[in-house]
């Protein structure tokens, strides 16, 4: 696989927290609308005349495009209001042959000056809000005297019409080459590094240390204390392309530190909250590392080391060790056989 296919890969594999939200989106897109997207494709362009018993008896027809008519009782209803202002209104529209009613949602808020008479009504039936079903089922028993049936999970929108169809369909076809757009990162590795040679061994400018930009990747063991001994926790956390230092240990062994700070804050301006905590990982050198040079693929290839360790009956670790340029990664990989450690000459196979 040449170089540009494996940055690629390694961007792809990257974006998949930006997948997974959206996928949520698109999730959230269907859950609200998605009822409404199938209704304009395979329902009919026009209404559908309805009696009102026929809505009653079969609870099927929600989100169906109908006509109904009846005699419209505007003197009977209920308003929906926030902060103190009306926002919707509800009449009912009663069959007088057969004493079966329907709530309706005004097209406009308010009642006033409408005068109940018969009425044609046209819109799209809907499931009643919990508030909406709640009051008007407490009112049930008292139109049941009245000798009027009314069903109060379910209402009908004055005025309203189905989503239009090129609308549906360029929601469908939207969401669908979305979702397909969004699968591939999630099956494709986050991290992409692949063995290079390194680019020159030579001494470091002065002032310069192997440790100028290095970011680690890997599953670090929480570290209770530094000093004057190592004490190591029960906790692991995986922290990717994390400021780290490379410190070496009073036995020769070498430790990755990690220092995290992790901030809360209000508004996301002001600190409220700050806790630290150390992370590291020993390199020992009796531990059978398998150590290569090459590159972290992604938007900004980095050089790097990879190191790779298995203990008996137990999944391989891998750590990466990235540096800002090649020099940085020279001088590392100066260091680490100093100090004993096997690395290798970074061959492609």
């Amino acid at each position: 696989m040449n170089e540009t296919s494996l940055r690629w890969k390694a961007r792809l594999g990257g974006l998949k927290g930006v997948s997974l939200l959206a996928l949520l989106a698109i999730f959230a897109l269907w859950l609200v609308s998605g009822e409404r997207i199938l209704q304009a494709i395979q329902g009919p362009a026009s209404p559908a005349a309805v009696p009102i018993g026929d809505l009653l008896a079969d609870r099927a027809g929600t989100s169906r495009f109908v006509s109904v008519s009846g005699f419209a009782s505007y003197d009977v209803g209920y308003e929906e209001t926030s902060d103190g202002q009306v926002v919707a209104s509800y009449y009912l529209l009663v069959d007088h042959q057969t004493g079966e009613a329907l709530v309706v949602r005004a097209a406009t808020p308010g009642l006033t000056g409408r005068e109940p008479a018969s009425a044609d009504v046209t819109g799209v039936v809907h499931d009643s809000p919990t508030e909406l079903e709640d009051v008007v089922a407490a009112d049930v028993s008292w139109f049941t005297k009245q000798g009027i049936a009314l069903d109060p999970s379910f209402y009908l929108a004055e005025g309203e019409r189905p989503m239009a169809l090129a609308t549906a369909l360029a929601l469908l076809a939207g969401s669908l080459l979305l979702g397909a757009l969004c699968l591939p990162p999630l099956f494709l590795p986050g991290i992409v590094f692949a063995p290079r040679p390194v680019e020159a061994l030579v001494a470091a400018p002065p002032g310069r240390t192997s440790r100028e930009g290095l970011r680690a990747t890997g599953r670090f063991q929480q570290l209770k204390r530094l000093e004057p001994a190592i004490e190591v926790g029960k906790r692991r956390q995986r922290f990717t392309r994390s400021p780290a230092n490379l410190l070496q240990l009073p036995d020769g062994d070498l430790l990755v530190h990690i220092h995290f700070i992790l901030r809360t804050k209000l508004y996301g301006v002001v600190t409220v909250h700050k806790q630290e905590s150390d992370w590291g990982i020993i390199l020992r050198r009796v531990d059978p590392w398998q150590i290569e040079p090459g590159i972290l693929y992604g938007w900004k290839d980095r050089r790097a080391l990879r190191f790779l360790h298995q203990e008996m009956g137990r999944q391989p670790e891998t750590l990466y060790l990235s540096v800002d340029d090649g020099q940085a990664q020279s001088d590392l990989v100066q260091r680490l056989r100093g100090a004993g450690f096997p690395v290798g000459m970074g061959i492609w196979p």
